[in-house]
């Protein structure tokens, strides 16, 4: 497909990346993470499922969401939508971690919650070259991350 077929159905470069976003985004795999995880018994199984679910889903978009920050410092205003599908993902996340709260299971506030698990493994994942001399498997990473969330978060 030659450029100017692209920009006459997106219209700019910003509409083609929203549109990317949306289709590949992670507000469609969160559901599914969602629903594997409460399938689990402890919550950290749950967590470690959800944590390797994101780090893998951040892996394969890699590519598009460095695309997509370089492009918002670029053009902040150019990439309208750029996050919703993250903010969704993030908004079923923080219900999820709002229910354990509610049940004692965690304490702290859900949206400061889930700001920091994403954190954790989006920092993992965008700094893997910075780190390339020493890379346990992703799945000690991901174990060790919830469980340095977990201590913090159930105020230990």
């Amino acid at each position: 497909v030659n450029e100017a077929t692209v920009f006459r159905h997106f219209g700019t470069k910003g509409q083609l990346l929203n549109e990317m976003l949306e289709h590949f985004g992670p507000s469609k795999t969160m559901p599914m993470l969602l629903d594997e995880a409460r399938a689990l018994r402890s919550l950290e199984k749950q967590l470690y499922r959800i944590g390797l679910g994101l780090v893998d889903a951040m892996r394969q978009r890699e590519d598009l969401i460095k695309i997509t920050m370089a492009e918002e410092i670029e053009n902040p205003n150019g990439v309208t939508c750029a996050w919703r599908g993250v903010n969704v993902a993030r908004g079923a996340l923080a219900d999820f971690l709002g229910e354990k709260v509610e049940r004692g299971e965690l304490q702290g506030d859900p949206d400061l919650l889930t700001r920091i698990f994403f954190s954790l493994m989006f920092a993992y994942v965008m700094s893997r070259k910075i780190w390339n001399d020493y890379e346990p498997s992703t799945e000690t990473t991901v174990t060790k991350m919830v469980d340095l969330f977990l201590n913090g978060a159930r105020g230990k």
